[in-house]
């Protein structure tokens, strides 16, 4: 067991004392981006912990040094918080009643405007090169980057993925766009002759 000198929990106390400021804004700027089932009062007595936890490491450092590290130890103190299980618990089906209730089934105009625009997108598909399909199937159903589709082709460089992808979409604007309706010949009426002087 490690016992800790009457002259160090003093310093460890004064860094606290010095950087308690830090905890409010951190956890407030956290709890804006949250749902508002997050309580800014849990995270900022998190925040107070890691500060706790921190300071005899922080003793070490300086001036910006110090400040930054326990920044960043008591923001990561505050987001662990949230993933170890505050949001499985915040969004539990008790507490937001109605998200595993089953979709409304949609209306049968739905489904036939669905299963028409699904048609034409496979027809489509089928103008386009299998090259071209490829592309389009690692970027946007198995959302890969542009250097991960060109590893899953082989070793393509990150330019021709991106040359591809580009002749794919044009290409499939292509085939989907509806064929601009032609413009009706303006009916003119024939020339008068010049009236009589």
């Amino acid at each position: 067991m490690v016992v800790k000198s009457a002259e160090g929990s003093n310093c460890e106390s004064a860094i606290v004392e010095e950087h308690m400021h830090l905890v409010g804004p951190l956890a407030a700027a956290l709890a804006r981006r949250l749902p508002p089932c997050f309580d800014v009062d849990d995270l900022r007595q998190t925040g107070f912990v890691a500060l706790l936890e921190a300071a005899g490491h922080a003793a070490g450092l300086s001036g910006d040094h110090r400040r930054a590290y326990l920044k960043c130890r008591i923001r990561g103190a505050m987001l662990d918080s949230v993933k170890r299980g505050a949001y499985r618990e915040a969004t539990h089906a008790a507490l937001l009643p109605g998200v595993d209730a089953p979709a409304a089934t949609p209306s049968p105009e739905a489904q036939a405007a669905q299963a028409q625009i699904a048609a034409v997108v496979e027809a489509a598909r089928a103008q386009i090169s299998e090259g071209q399909r490829a592309v389009l199937r690692h970027r946007y159903r198995d959302g890969l980057t542009q250097r991960e589709t060109g590893e899953a082709l082989g070793g393509l460089r990150q330019p021709t993925v991106m040359a591809r992808e580009r002749r794919a979409v044009e290409a499939l604007r292509a085939a989907i766009a509806m064929p601009k309706p032609r413009k009706a010949a303006a009916h003119r009426a024939p020339l008068r002759p010049p009236l009589a002087a």
